[in-house]
């Protein structure tokens, strides 16, 4: 029969791309393999030996029992079917560690799998060359998404393609391991591979239509009866990845990446309702003497967090400064939308008072396209310099259009103020000269005007897992040796602690009435073992969304613990302890925080204290009404 490959030459040129793989591998230094799995690797060497050894068999095999062309073309597609299985037992096997079961599970995602893989088949009519795409594609993701996982505790989501660009910028800061179950999912591929060089032959476009019917049945089917059944995860996507297998999941969260007019919108019914705000006495959050500070200075730094809010207490203190601040501060458990990576949402929610947990992700780079309304236009109205400073790459998060989009006069960076090696703490600027920088920019503002600096940190940026020079161990550190991940970690966060500490102390000679806000984008990606270890009786779906919020001044304020608030908050929070004008939309978020005083990503909390992990969940206008603000604020606003 003609449709049998006897060319074994394909197969040992195949077997050797395969084996230079494993070499690979093995030989990268980051692998975590054990010697012992050596013999299971041998098998499925060998397994792949045999298929080539055993070829004249199946083809006399396939002569005895497959004689009929329907038959054939049954047996075909079941084998097909039978390879999709096969990339998706890879998939649980690196992201699942184990191979999962279920029947929509694996429809779902099987149906997805022979999808792709018929339509690649149509277009190179061979089903070889379609198998080992799909395969080696599928590998590829694979392991990207675990990768992810594991650099920054969320894998990848359909979102993630908008940030390509940042994503290359900081990849050189991580360095790729390979461990058993990745080994384990390239021999199935291996194996799969080996099996469509055997059955594979050079068809007809006539051949090929039966492929064609059963693809336009396929997709059909999936749209109407499979698609609809999904279900994303926006607050736990690997969970949903684990529930509903990685391609479905991957699905399911497609939807998440755009952003969706709300139903009844009109931009006239969202002005009204800020508008009726207006008039209202909110009240105020933190009581001060009346005094009207000129300068107001905000530091978002990365990756700065409390591990504690994990439930469990460290064994050391290492934030003793900002845990010891007691006299005209203002105090509170941040709750961000994002954990282990994804800055920019942390700081969309900050610089706007919009909120991600209506299906935005990424927005600097999925929604802003041209002028927005943020706290830097609410300043300028009253007569602020504002401007932004970040010792990184202008480009990532697309902060050098997304900047001006909201109203800064001026962003400075490592491309206009670029630090010597002496700044650095291993590949990133140090907070030393962040708040060096920090004070220069002060010392040379426009003293005419009041002053408002927004400033986004590098210095505790991850992978936390090789040694930054530049960077002392400290005995309390070290307490964690064996992770050395939170090792690293640690000594970066009592660095940040103590640079802060002397920025403060500068500010406190400074006559003018000055603010300074300081809080992290999210908590670290480090080893989930730790973290998992860290978990108390307090942990809750907020706990690893949860980072130190501080406002401090050099004028009188009442000290006050906030306890929890969500990140779309601090806009009005920081203007009633600046004695700054409100906005009808910071007067309409005083009124949301009455009722809801955490509205994020990882939840809801109302005001008794109870905890909806689904917004959606939550019915209450007021939600409904600033789901259309905030359509307003970004997609129909006009000065």
């Amino acid at each position: 029969m003609k449709w049998i490959n006897q060319n074994r030459n394909k197969h040992w040129a195949l077997l050797a791309l395969q084996c230079a793989m494993l070499i690979l591998i093995f030989f990268n230094k980051k692998n975590d393999i054990p010697l012992h799995r050596l013999l299971y690797i041998g098998v499925g060497i060998g397994f792949a030996v045999l298929i080539i050894v055993l070829q004249p068999f199946l083809k006399k095999g396939i002569e005895l029992y497959f004689t009929k062309p329907i038959v054939r073309e049954i047996g075909f597609h079941v084998l097909l079917v039978l390879f999709c299985c096969g990339i998706l037992f890879s998939f649980d096997l690196v992201n699942v560690r184990s191979i999962t079961f279920g029947v929509f599970r694996t429809l779902s995602n099987v149906v997805v799998l022979y999808f792709i893989l018929l339509l690649l088949y149509l277009l190179c009519g061979r089903a070889w060359i379609a198998v080992c795409i799909l395969s080696v594609l599928s590998y590829i993701f694979n392991v990207a998404v675990y990768e992810v996982y594991i650099f920054r505790g969320i894998p990848i989501a359909p979102w993630d393609i908008y940030a390509i660009g940042t994503a290359a910028d900081v990849a050189g800061n991580y360095e790729i391991f390979f461990d058993e179950y990745m080994v384990y999912a390239w021999i199935i591929t291996m194996i799969m591979q080996q099996l469509s060089l055997v059955f594979d032959r050079k068809r007809s476009k006539k051949e090929l239509l039966p492929s064609g019917v059963v693809l336009v049945v396929l997709g059909c089917c999936y749209a109407l009866l499979i698609y609809p059944r999904l279900y994303g995860y926006l607050w736990d996507v690997n969970q949903a990845y684990i529930e509903e297998g990685l391609v479905s999941g991957f699905a399911a969260h497609i939807s998440y990446a755009q952003y969706k007019k709300p139903k009844a919108y009109s931009r006239e019914h969202a002005m009204e309702i800020l508008q009726s705000h207006s008039s209202q006495e909110n009240g105020v959050l933190v009581e001060g003497d009346g005094t009207k500070a000129k300068n107001i200075i905000v530091i978002m730094n990365e990756s700065f967090a409390d591990l504690s809010c994990l439930g469990n207490a460290l064994e050391y203190d290492y934030m003793p400064f900002i845990h010891g601040m007691s006299e005209n501060v203002v105090k509170g458990n941040l709750i961000v939308p994002v954990f282990g990576g994804g800055t920019s949402n942390t700081e969309f929610e900050v610089l706007t008072g919009n909120t991600c947990a209506f299906n935005l992700q990424s927005p600097y780079e999925t929604v802003i396209r041209g002028d927005i309304n943020s706290i830097v236009r609410n300043l300028q109205r009253q007569g602020f310099y504002c401007e932004a400073y970040h010792p990184g790459e202008p480009q990532s998060w697309k902060r050098d259009k997304v900047y001006e989009w909201m109203g800064f006069e001026k962003f400075d960076n490592n491309t206009e103020i670029p630090p010597d090696d002496t700044d650095m703490i291993g590949r990133f600027a140090s907070d030393a000269y962040d708040y060096q920088q920090i004070i220069s920019h002060f010392e040379n503002r426009d003293k005419t005007k009041p002053y408002f600096l927004f400033n986004v940190t590098i210095q505790n940026h991850g992978g936390y897992d090789y040694e930054r020079q530049g960077l002392t161990l400290t005995r309390e550190a070290e307490a964690y040796h064996n992770y050395s991940d939170v090792e690293e970690y640690l000594a970066l966060v009592q660095e940040s602690d103590k640079q802060l500490e002397s920025l403060i102390q500068y500010f406190e000679k400074e006559s003018e009435p000055t603010v300074i806000c300081f809080f992290g984008d999210h908590l670290p990606a480090l080893q989930d073992e730790f973290l998992v270890e860290q978990q108390g009786e307090s942990y809750t779906s907020h706990s690893r969304y949860m980072t130190p919020l501080l406002i401090w001044t050099n004028y009188d304020i009442e000290e006050t613990d906030l306890g929890e608030i969500s990140a779309n908050y601090i806009m009005p929070l920081l203007l009633n302890v600046a004695g700054a004008e409100l906005s009808d939309y910071d007067r309409f978020l005083l009124d949301l925080y009455k009722e809801y005083p955490v509205i994020s990503t990882s939840g809801v909390d109302d005001v008794n204290g109870m905890i909806h992990t689904e917004i959606d969940s939550v019915d209450n206008t007021i939600l409904d009404e600033y789901k259309m603000i905030e359509y307003m604020e970004l997609k129909d606003w006009a000065e």
